[in-house]
C-alpha cells in the first residue's frame, strides 16, 4: 500500500525522534516557574494488518515507546502516512488547543427560486384586434400564461460549516511526584469523503437532485493517567475510506522540569 511522500523536514524530524527517544532534548524551565507539560498527538495511517501487529505493543506501557519507534521508522520508509503531529506546550492545569483545519461550507436547505423570463423589445406592445376566444383557449389552465413567462430552479437557502482536519484539546494535571500526569484530552480528525446525490420532490419541478457532503469523523475524548514521556495509544480507528486502513492516535505527555537557577555573573571591571 503506497502513501504520499512526506516533506523532507518531517522525515528529518521523525529520524531524529527515533534516534533520540531516550534524550528528549527538552528546553529547561526557569526555576520557580509554574510546571509545564508538552502534549504530542501523533496521527498516522497504515495498513490494518500492520496496525494490528502494533496494537498490542502500543497498549503495553513497557513496549509503547519501542512500538512508536517502529511506527516512525515505517513513516520514514513511506510504509505508513503521517497525517498530523500537533504539539502543545502548556502550563499545568491550563487548557490548550492546537488545530490544523480548513473550513468547508455546504448547503443544507433548498427552495424553488422563480425568475421572470427576460422581455425583448423596447417599443410598446402591439395589440391585436379583439376577437372572441376559441374553445382551445377556454380549455387552458388559468395560469398557463404565467407559466410561459416564468422559469424555476433550486437555490440554496441555508448553509453549514465544518472544519476539516485535526484538532487537539488537552488539560494536564501534574501529580506531586512530578512524573504522573492526569490528562483530560479530546482529539478529532474530520475528513470529507465526497458528495452523495439526494432526490426530493417539488410541486412545480417534480424530482430535484442535489448533492450532500459526506464526512468521516474520528474522535477520542477521555481522562487518563499517564507517565511523563511514555506514548499511549489513544485511538485505533478503522477507516471507511481508504479501505483496509487504520488511523492511530498516539498521545505523549512530557513534563518539562525546572532547571536550577544559575548565579549571576559579576560585571566586568567590578571588584571581586
Amino acid at each position: 500500500m503506497k502513501f504520499p511522500a512526506a516533506a523532507h523536514f518531517f522525515t528529518a524530524a521523525l529520524l531524529a525522534s527515533v534516534a533520540g527517544q531516550q534524550d528528549l532534548g527538552l528546553p529547561p524551565q526557569v526555576a520557580g516557574s509554574p510546571p509545564q507539560v508538552r502534549i504530542e498527538l501523533l496521527v498516522a495511517r497504515l495498513p490494518e494488518a500492520r496496525a494490528a501487529g502494533l496494537r498490542a505493543e502500543l497498549s503495553d506501557p513497557a513496549k509503547s515507546s519501542a512500538a512508536q519507534d517502529k511506527l516512525l521508522a515505517m513513516i520514514a520508509k513511506k510504509e505508513a502516512e503521517l497525517v498530523d503531529w500537533p504539539i502543545l506546550t502548556i502550563r499545568n492545569e491550563q487548557l490548550g488547543q492546537a488545530a490544523n483545519v480548513h473550513e468547508l461550507r455546504y448547503a443544507t436547505e433548498y427552495e424553488n427560486a422563480p425568475f421572470p423570463a427576460p422581455q425583448h423589445g423596447d417599443g410598446p406592445a402591439k395589440v391585436a384586434e379583439p376577437k372572441a376566444p376559441d374553445k382551445a383557449d377556454r380549455d387552458q389552465p388559468a395560469d398557463a400564461g404565467i407559466r410561459g413567462h416564468m422559469d424555476s430552479s433550486v437555490a440554496p437557502t441555508a448553509f453549514e460549516k465544518r472544519d476539516l482536519g485535526v484538532t487537539l484539546e488537552a488539560e494536564p494535571d501534574l501529580d506531586p511526584d512530578g512524573v504522573t500526569v492526569r490528562l483530560n484530552i479530546a482529539a478529532s480528525h474530520v475528513t470529507l469523503l465526497g458528495w452523495t446525490k439526494a432526490t426530493t420532490e417539488s410541486t412545480k419541478l417534480g424530482k430535484i437532485t442535489f448533492e450532500q457532503a459526506k464526512f468521516q469523523t474520528l474522535k477520542s475524548k477521555t481522562n487518563i493517567t499517564i507517565q511523563s514521556g511514555r506514548p499511549v495509544l489513544l485511538g485505533f480507528h478503522k477507516l471507511q475510506e481508504p479501505p483496509k486502513t487504520v488511523e492511530l492516535f498516539i498521545v505523549t505527555a512530557t513534563v518539562l522540569h525546572s532547571e536550577p537557577k544559575r548565579p549571576d555573573k559579576p560585571a566586568k571591571g567590578r571588584a571581586q
